[in-house]
């Protein structure tokens, strides 16, 4: 389903950010003056995920005020403002604005995934459907990694062009926006009936009717419900299985993988010219003899 790829274009974009600092960290800190600086290229990568973290609380009430593909176009020209501003970033500030307004972008993207594709997946195909945003995600981060590959010939300025090629997905999801329908399921809960009957046909065929929209969902949700005798084992266990999966070390990999290895002495080093080498003298043989004598 067409609708479904270019919803998960977001996830590729949080992949793809994620990752996307793992190989040139090191030409990022050496360009932008602060190579070796452990605090500042931390601070690079953590301003991502504290811009996520603030995207994805923002993420439902976005897609709940503006609909689905309303906040796709938010979450898509947010990103590819953040991209921008960090290819073109000339001082250490200026990247962390960038990476703070990807992290926002990717967040709130995440979020309005995982609500638009179980509204618009056939029922037959809900499960499999719903899960392909884990896919895609795992399949950004991948693209980050192979982007960086040809980092050492291309010179330390490749960087640019890593950030640089991330606005193409987000031009490409606005523009396939225009021939995706909107939820069935949040038009209906605006009141748009015959514009959620409209999209329900596009999407499974004539016939297909409405999926309903409980009362409680029509006035709105609270924080509160997420602790209610109705949903906190749900919350509790989905919670702690993201707890768990940091536990496992995968964001370690993610960020510093290239460094970790460079460390451990798995990436071979550029050897040193044979020139720059100082060799011992070799002592001539009438210093070899006055060493004896004495």
């Amino acid at each position: 389903m067409r609708q479904v790829g270019v919803a998960c274009i977001g996830c590729v974009l949080f992949g793809y950010h994620l990752g996307v600092v793992n190989a040139p960290l090191d030409a990022i800190s050496a360009t932008l003056g602060f190579a070796g600086d452990a605090v500042r290229q931390g601070q690079v990568v953590s301003i991502g995920l504290a811009g996520a973290f603030l995207g994805s609380l923002g993420g439902g009430p976005l897609a709940d005020g503006v609909g689905r593909k309303g906040s796709f176009a938010y979450t898509a020209t947010t990103c590819a403002v953040g991209a921008a501003l960090c290819a073109s970033a000339q001082s250490f500030s200026a990247l962390l604005l960038g990476r703070l307004i990807c992290g926002l972008g990717i967040g709130a993207a995440l979020c309005c995934v995982s609500l638009f594709i179980p509204e618009v997946a056939p029922p037959s195909q809900r499960g499999f459907l719903s899960s392909l945003n884990q896919l895609f995600t795992c399949g950004g981060i991948l693209l980050s990694i192979v982007a960086g590959l040809p980092l050492a010939r291309a010179g330390p300025a490749y960087w640019r062009k890593m950030f640089a090629v991330a606005i193409l997905p987000c031009i490409a999801q606005l523009g396939a926006l225009l021939w995706v329908p909107e939820s069935p399921r949040w038009l209906a809960k605006a009141g748009r009936k015959a514009e959620a009957q409209e999209a329900a046909t596009r999407l499974w065929g004539p016939g297909a009717a409405v999926p309903a929209v409980e009362a409680s969902e029509a006035v709105g949700g609270s924080w509160a419900q997420l602790v209610s005798p109705r949903y906190r084992k749900l919350v509790a266990i989905s919670s702690l299985l993201f707890v768990f999966q940091q536990f496992a070390g995968i964001n370690a990999v993610v960020f510093f993988s290239t460094k970790v290895s460079i460390y451990a002495h798995a990436v071979p080093r550029r050897p040193t010219p044979s020139h720059a080498v100082p060799r011992r003298p070799t002592p001539s043989p009438c210093s070899a003899r006055a060493v004896q004598r004495t």
